[in-house]
């Protein structure tokens, strides 16, 4: 495999030149060149595991007052489509809610999850605001699911509920957390596209390193 690059999403936003080019019906082109002299150019790329979280821009700080929100604006459309430049695979694709990926409400999240299959606790909205279910005493595990498998592995029906889950939300690296119950239910507690990459343990990481050689 070719050397694997780790750019922040700092290094990105701080870059000295960040180019991002579309025409009409073509590929976009995008690079950017980085402090120490690296420069990268996703043409030349052959899959990325995106984990970017969105930062503070610094150059919000040099405009005026009245025009930083504006700036930023074109700051978060400037980076939403220098990362969706990236050719495939990527995981995660970015999203306007959210670099990593798309990221949901906790009650959108409980809803495509009923869909998919799983059962979830109550979610409240009342005058004192938000409720979420509690999972105190409960016992919870946390999963990734990707390639259409979970690490850890799930039973075999909560497993395709899962990936249907990750399907539904367009994020083909997606982390969930389950709580199981004395009774022998399993309620499906939030999900996330920033996972915890250690949580799907070696198997995981053998199952993401094929996907970029296959590519």
């Amino acid at each position: 495999m070719k050397p694997v690059e780790f750019v922040s999403p700092l290094e990105l936003v701080c870059a000295r030149r960040l180019q991002y080019e579309a025409g009409n019906g073509s590929q976009p082109r995008a690079s950017a060149d980085l402090s120490g002299g690296r420069r990268i150019d996703v043409r030349q790329l052959r899959g990325t595991l995106n984990r970017a979280t969105q930062v503070d821009f610094p150059q919000v700080r040099c405009a005026m007052t009245s025009e930083r929100g504006y700036v930023r604006s074109e700051m978060e459309a400037m980076m939403l489509a220098w990362l969706g430049a990236l050719p495939a695979p990527v995981f995660n694709p970015a999203h306007p809610s959210g670099w990593a990926g798309a990221e949901c409400h906790p009650f959108d999240w409980a809803l495509r999850a009923q869909a998919a299959g799983f059962l979830t606790s109550a979610h409240r909205c009342g005058y004192r605001g938000l409720e979420f279910p509690s999972i105190q005493g409960r016992h919870t595990t946390s999963h990734i699911i990707f390639g259409r498998r979970s690490f850890p592995a799930l039973p075999r029906e909560m497993e395709q509920a899962a990936v249907r889950l990750a399907e539904s939300s367009g994020v083909p690296l997606l982390g969930i957390t389950l709580a199981w119950q004395e009774d022998g239910q399993v309620l499906f507690v939030g999900a996330t596209p920033l996972p915890d990459l250690r949580t799907g343990g070696d198997a995981f990481l053998d199952a993401l390193a094929a996907d970029f050689i296959r590519s």
